[in-house]
């Protein structure tokens, strides 16, 4: 039996889930050798097909399909690389996301529309899958860069009745720059801005952005009336997870990104020794 096929009829479901991260980081691995060659990036349409079909297959709990269609992140598979090319991860990963968004938009947007409800907000497992699977396949509808799945996102964002959904609908948004992302952006702040904990997220989701610019948008957001840099909360969330989720810009070239963050954690370093230590 082929890795493939494990993942789609296994009975152990820790064996699907393995096989399925085995398989994604294989696939990972060529793209980052062929971006470091500078080759054509591409990726067998058999791969992408088992993802689409495993998607809208209703025998499969929506928690665990959610799980199937998550590709490992950049740390871990910086973990696997014997030297860690972070350009090329990024690029690699970015791909796959996107290749699979677009083989699969008419099917990610037909389970998108199934999954959306009116059904008031429980707590109960069958609504936490079901969410957790219509956030995914919504932030892959929004990978596409389509106008139509960018729209889903923002009504999804401005009609949530909970902070899962609104906070799926931004990070769906976060990474294609665009009027939805700017204008799901303000409506959160507009309407959370008073709520200390919840514009963490906002913070956080703007630190991990894959869109261009990051350190400026860091040094720009580190003046927002929301963030106060003697406030270890506040620093995990923008600093902290710009270091460590956003690891193309950080790890920029140009090293804008070090000299910045260096001085940063001098100056935290002379209040809070232990949150300086944290950023190191």
């Amino acid at each position: 039996m082929n890795i493939a096929s494990v993942i789609v009829i296994d009975d152990d479901a820790f064996v699907r889930w393995e096989a399925g991260q085995s398989l994604a980081l294989d696939i990972l691995n060529g793209l980052i050798q062929a971006h470091r060659s500078g080759s054509k990036l591409s990726v067998d349409a058999d791969y992408l097909e088992t993802l689409g079909h495993l998607a809208v297959d209703s025998a499969i709990d929506p928690a665990f399909r959610a799980q199937l269609l998550t590709l490992p992140d950049e740390g871990y598979i910086g973990q696997q690389q014997s030297t860690i090319h972070v350009d090329s991860i990024s690029a690699a990963r970015r791909f796959l996301l996107e290749r699979i968004a677009a083989h699969n938009a008419s099917r990610f947007a037909k389970l998108y529309s199934s999954l959306s409800t009116d059904e008031p907000y429980d707590f109960h497992s069958a609504q936490v899958g079901a969410r957790s699977l219509k956030n995914l396949v919504l932030g892959y509808l929004c990978r596409t860069g389509e106008e139509e799945h960018l729209q889903s996102a923002l009504r999804h964002i401005k009609s949530a009745h909970n902070m899962t959904d609104e906070v799926g609908g931004l990070s769906a948004l976060i990474h294609k720059e665009s009027a939805a992302r700017e204008e799901g952006l303000h409506h959160f702040y507009q309407k959370w801005h008073k709520e200390t904990l919840v514009m963490n997220k906002w913070l956080h989701l703007q630190a991990i952005s894959e869109v261009a610019g990051g350190l400026e948008r860091i040094q720009r957001l580190m003046k927002d009336p929301v963030f106060n840099i003697n406030n270890p909360n506040k620093v995990s969330s923008l600093l902290l997870s710009f270091g460590r989720f956003n690891l193309e810009q950080f790890h920029a070239l140009d090293g804008a990104a070090y000299r910045f963050f260096a001085d940063l954690v001098l100056d935290i370093d002379t209040r809070n020794p232990s949150l300086s230590a944290r950023a190191v």
